[in-house]
């Protein structure tokens, strides 16, 4: 069974060895490596090459972009050059346990098994001279889980769309893609999908990747406000790809699912970026129009009081949001 690990190359000269030697540690041998150079303006694929180079046991194969794409067609681009059974995400920036690899794979030689995932811990290190570790999440369920009902989970928040704790299988990417153009929430838009597909699901509680949370990341960098204002689109393909795929089992799921998103877009991300109210407008008629469409009916029926409190004060009262957000 062998597995394609999927690397996205941006600006990491100051992690990536760390990254390459963790992965060439692997006590699972049957894999290949695929770097993805995003036109990283650093010497960052030099020196993972040189690492891979100083080895003959793990083949390797760097695409190289002439200019910079944005993390989600990166991972379409190594998805499309993976030749293994299955597939991994590793960011640059990070590093994996040596036995990631042979416990996530274990599991696979079940065939319904589709998706088998880990725990991981997350280092911060964004404050000066600090760092603080802390294990990622508790899983409602260990083992072999139906597909549908991991699904329901990830939809209401329960565990976190990070992609760097699953492997797949590769048929699982069959019909979808990572919305290109997407520079954040590229996994938390793709990976319901993904879970879509998955027949079963495997939870493994090992704490086997080490997520270093850093400013300017691939995934945490800097997002310009047309970033924003394409999400809705996104969103929507995402929604009409689950229902299609579940017969329409997980509306209240999926609708929670499309509120969070917009919700924490607009209330935290946004928030962050300390926009004035003339740039933040804008993005909040489109998040606005959108729910409006999508899901005011489905508040009304269901009687989510505070959700259409939100949605309306969004729409007709976008200053008090803005206001609220910023003093928070």
């Amino acid at each position: 069974m062998r597995i394609s690990i999927i690397v996205p190359v941006y600006n990491v000269a100051q992690y990536i060895v760390a990254c390459m030697q963790s992965l060439l540690g692997q006590s699972y041998a049957a894999f290949e490596i695929i770097l993805v150079d995003d036109a990283s303006p650093d010497n960052s694929i030099k020196l993972a090459e040189d690492i891979l180079n100083s080895q003959m046991r793990i083949s390797y194969t760097i695409v190289r972009n002439e200019k910079n794409m944005g993390i989600a067609t990166v991972r379409n681009i190594g998805v499309a050059h993976a030749k293994g059974d299955f597939i991994v995400f590793v960011d640059s920036d990070d590093e994996v346990q040596p036995t990631y690899l042979e416990t996530l794979v274990t599991p696979m030689v079940d065939d319904e098994i589709d998706i088998s995932l880990c725990q991981y811990e997350v280092l911060d290190t964004h404050i000066p001279n600090q760092t603080i570790t802390y294990k990622g999440e508790t899983y409602s369920s260990l083992g072999k889980v139906d597909g549908n009902s991991a699904l329901q989970n990830l939809l209401h928040d329960r565990e976190r769309s990070f992609l760097w704790r699953c492997l797949f299988r590769k048929q699982v990417f069959d019909q979808v893609q990572f919305p290109d153009g997407c520079n954040f929430m590229e996994d938390t838009i793709t990976l319901p999908c993904l879970y879509a597909n998955a027949n079963k699901v495997f939870y493994n509680d090992a704490v086997l990747y080490v997520y270093n949370f850093r400013k300017n990341s691939m995934t945490t960098g800097h997002v310009y406000a047309k970033d924003y204002i394409q999400v809705p689109a996104m969103l929507a393909k995402t929604v009409q790809y689950i229902k299609l795929k579940t017969d329409g089992k997980l509306k209240e799921a999926i609708s929670r699912f499309n509120y969070l998103c917009c919700y924490n877009i607009i209330t935290v991300k946004l928030t962050k970026r300390s926009l004035p109210f003339s740039e933040a407008k804008p993005i909040y008629a489109v998040f606005s129009v959108y729910l409006w469409k999508s899901e005011l009916f489905s508040f009304l029926r269901n009687k989510k009081i505070r959700s259409l409190a939100w949605i309306f004060r969004l729409k007709f009262m976008p200053i008090k949001v803005w206001q609220k957000d910023i003093d928070a």
